[in-house]
């Protein structure tokens, strides 16, 4: 089965499944998630710690997470130390501009 095929099959619906019942706060940003929201980027979603793009491992759990929607977009296939760095050098140029 291909990366793409196990995405939309059952066996990932369960493995999400359980990620989101045992897990309540984004590891990306640190706010909870509300598991109630069905749809936008404040939805609950699962990450791949290292991207299956990465040679991430699909199914095992050790590298999946609970992250809200738009985080995962933004995290993308970037690794966790690219998108924290990420992260933080845009708020710090937010300080900067907003101080001229």
């Amino acid at each position: 089965m291909s990366k793409r095929d196990f995405i939309h099959s059952s066996a990932w619906r369960h493995i999400r499944a359980q990620v989101i019942a045992h897990e309540s706060i984004c590891y990306l940003c640190g706010k909870p998630v509300d598991k109630s929201i069905k749809t936008g980027m404040m939805a609950p979603s699962v990450d791949h710690v290292i991207s299956r793009n990465s040679g991430g491992d699909l199914a095992d759990t050790s590298n999946l997470h609970l992250v809200h929607r738009g985080c995962n977009s933004k995290k993308s296939d970037m690794t966790l130390e690219e998108y924290r760095y990420r992260q933080s050098s845009q708020r710090q140029s937010s300080r900067d501009w907003g101080n001229i």
